[in-house]
């Protein structure tokens, strides 16, 4: 899963290729993560959008799973210390206790990944 943009992996990969490569390792250890594929490209868009401070336009009808990974996720954006009890819950409904782990820590990185894409097309040419 691409979680940085082209631009900023070159642009990366230019001026410090072991970051860009340890970037690359990233990206595949999240492809191997046992959650669908789809709740996390959905976590990638809402998270891009978020930080962007762009309009969040939600798909047409979304799944109570998706429901609960998106509030989960915006509660982990705006204070990781104050996730509640009932979104864990939520998430508990429809992934296992280690797929919450996982997704908690797909969160973790898709958000972190999308703050260095956005440094990196500021700071670096």
């Amino acid at each position: 899963m691409d979680l940085v943009s082209t631009a900023s992996k070159d642009r990366l990969a230019r001026l410090h290729g072991e970051a860009a490569t340890e970037l690359e390792n990233l990206e595949r250890a999240l492809d191997d993560v046992p959650i669908p594929v789809d709740l996390l490209r959905l976590t990638d868009r809402f998270v891009d959008v978020s930080l962007r401070g762009e309009q969040w336009q939600p798909p047409e009808s979304m799944t109570p799973i998706e429901k609960a990974c998106l509030d989960y996720c915006g509660q982990f954006m705006a204070s990781v210390a104050s996730i509640e009890d009932a979104q864990v819950a939520a998430l508990r409904e429809h992934l296992s206790p280690d797929q919450v782990y996982l997704y908690a820590n797909a969160v973790y990185l898709i958000e972190m990944s999308k703050r260095l894409d956005l440094t990196l097309e500021a700071v670096l040419p």
